[in-house]
């Protein structure tokens, strides 16, 4: 695969956002007034008919019927799933339940979860077929199920299915619907311009054909992609994905079918949604990745990096520059953290996602709120960490052995895919630390410029526990903060809201 590829603080610990809304809780919240509402904005995208999520809560008698497992749920912190650190990067649908919501949803259940009058609930979302972007343009479905053997090893199998349109055509939104979501490891979609796909198809016996490493084509594109727990999303506007007159897209499945005593039949289809935008800027897709590490066996923090110069793509003679619209890490089940950076010219860095309790059954491509410039001269760092130990109780080897970058769900990777537009880019001034102090009560108070409301302290690389913004450039630790006894110096920096991080500064405790 990597030919292929080359070519072209805190964990959630709890769904809680800090902050509560103004204004009081009805004493008795109703479904049609209140709880409709919370459940529209933060559930019902998955728990819909036909979706990952177990109920439809779009149905009144459904949600009241679960409205004890739904608190249940936010207070153990399990739902809504979102893993990126909260307050480093800004992103589109970002999920989490205020306090004044999740007291709504309380008294709702200890109330008997009543229904109120219809005329005070909105308008129901429909989501037709199932689909959460609504009725799609056009799907793309091979037409015939792929049968999955029950106990076998992974299996890559690529669909080829020509361009349903017959021209030429830009793609506002990619949207896929695992058919057996028992098996489907995850989907990667290529472009084939050159129609080999067909052919292989052809000459292998049964639907599709064998790809073990990508799609078996000169020249591929990645059109996107899907893994457990990623929602579709509409490209920002003006931005699409190309398709082509004559291109084939390939629907390459990674199923794997070890938990099953049956056969599994799968028939996996991709929505496409077509922009409304006649001039877009085109969107491509930019792989990071490590595939050179090996994981020691027992090692229950073992890190992995990488640093890629865009650079390197022109051989030197390009200066590449543009902005990152979204971006998609990517681990198997000895994942623990994971983070993106823009190493930028000026010797600062601005980091695009942090994840630090990552979840293979809850991936997602994060879209930014605003793309982020990546000017000449800026590279791309991806760093992970895994836990190859007893204690990861995901670990599928038992006892533990090395593990390696490879293709099967007991193998692992290290990789992150880019959503990027080309053309000029200025990154925005970093912060920068004026001054650290402690407080009357030992709290440790850094005041900055460029730094705005929000941010984190870093103290040695290390992120403050829990930072309590004091005013507009000014963060302070929430508790009282104690050098270790041998420091002499620490360094000190500040991560805007928006993952920029300043300079460093010097502190003496």
């Amino acid at each position: 695969m990597r030919p292929l590829l080359l070519s072209i603080f805190a964990a959630v610990t709890s769904a809680v956002v800090a902050g509560a809304w103004a204004g009081a809780v009805p004493a008795t919240p109703t479904f049609n007034a209140q709880v409709d509402r919370i459940l529209r904005r933060q559930c019902d995208e998955c728990h819909h008919a036909g979706d990952v999520g177990p109920g439809d809560y779009t149905d009144y008698a459904v949600a009241r019927d679960a409205a004890s497992l739904i608190v249940d749920e936010i207070e153990a912190g399990r739902m809504p799933p979102w893993r990126p650190t909260r307050g480093v990067g800004k992103f589109v649908g970002e999920r989490g339940i205020t306090p004044r919501e999740l007291d709504t949803l309380r008294r709702w259940r200890d109330a008997g979860a009543p229904e109120g009058p219809p005329s005070a609930r909105l308008k129901p979302v429909t989501y037709p077929d199932g689909w959460t972007l609504g009725a799609p343009d056009a799907v793309l479905d091979y037409g015939e199920a792929y049968t999955v053997s029950a106990g076998g090893d992974d299996i890559y199998r690529c669909f080829p299915v020509k361009n349903p349109f017959g021209r030429d055509v830009w793609l506002s939104a990619i949207d896929v619907r695992p058919g057996d979501r028992r098996v489907v490891h995850h989907v990667v979609m290529y472009v084939d311009s050159a129609g080999e796909s067909a052919a292989k198809d052809t000459a292998d016996p049964g639907p599709g054909y064998t790809c073990f490493g990508g799609p078996a084509t000169s020249q591929p594109m990645v059109l996107g992609g899907w893994a457990p727990g990623n929602r579709a999303r509409r490209f920002p506007r003006g931005t699409a994905m190309r398709l082509g007159k004559d291109d084939t897209v390939v629907m390459q499945c990674h199923y794997h079918n070890h938990d099953s005593a049956a056969d599994v039949a799968d028939r996996t289809t991709i929505a496409l949604y077509l922009s409304p935008d006649a001039t877009p800027q085109q969107i491509f897709l930019l792989p990071v990745l490590n595939d050179t590490f090996t994981i020691p066996a027992g090692d229950a923090a073992y890190p992995v990096e990488t640093v890629f110069d865009p650079a390197s793509l022109g051989g030197g003679l390009i200066q590449i520059q543009g902005h990152v619209l979204a971006v998609l890490p990517h681990m198997h089940l000895l994942g623990r953290t994971i983070s993106v950076d823009l190493l930028l010219p000026d010797a600062t860095e601005q980091r695009l996602v942090e994840i630090r309790d990552w979840d293979f059954n809850w991936q997602g491509t994060y879209t930014m709120q605003h793309a982020v410039p990546v000017p000449v001269g800026t590279k791309i760092r991806l760093h992970s960490v895994y836990d190859n130990s007893t204690d990861n109780p995901r670990n599928p080897n038992e006892p533990p052995i090395p593990v390696s970058w490879g293709e099967r769900t007991v193998d692992e990777m290290c990789l992150a895919f880019l959503a990027v537009t080309l053309g000029p880019a200025r990154a925005d001034a970093p912060p920068v630390v004026r001054s650290v102090t402690t407080d009357g009560s030992g709290r440790l108070v850094v005041t900055a410029k460029n730094l705005g409301r929000g941010g984190r302290i870093e103290i040695d690389g290390t992120p403050v526990a829990q930072p309590v913004t004091a005013g507009t450039n000014r963060l302070r630790t929430a508790e009282a903060w104690i050098a270790g006894s041998s420091a002499v110096l620490v360094t000190v920096r500040v991560r805007r809201a928006d993952g920029r991080l300043s300079p460093p500064f010097p502190f003496a405790p």
